[in-house]
């Protein structure tokens, strides 16, 4: 079971348990108009995508600077 119920973490804490708890269970689905898709995302592919853009965001930037994020 995932701990989603656990508001005692920080979001990212909350984001990599689960992906590492339950990292196939479907966190939403969508309807992807261009493709005109129903898809799905899962808490492993959730976690992937936030790490990404992370990994990104600190090659743009030096450690401990802020961003927006919109």
């Amino acid at each position: 079971m995932c701990p989603l119920e656990d508001v005692s973490q920080s979001i990212l804490a909350a984001l990599r348990g689960n992906a590492e708890a339950c990292p196939d269970r479907v966190l939403f689905k969508y309807h992807d108009a261009p493709s005109g898709s129903l898809d799905q995302l899962t808490w492993a592919q959730l976690d992937h995508l936030v790490r990404a853009g992370a990994g990104h965001l600190m090659g743009l930037a030096p450690s401990g600077s802020r961003v927006a994020l919109l």
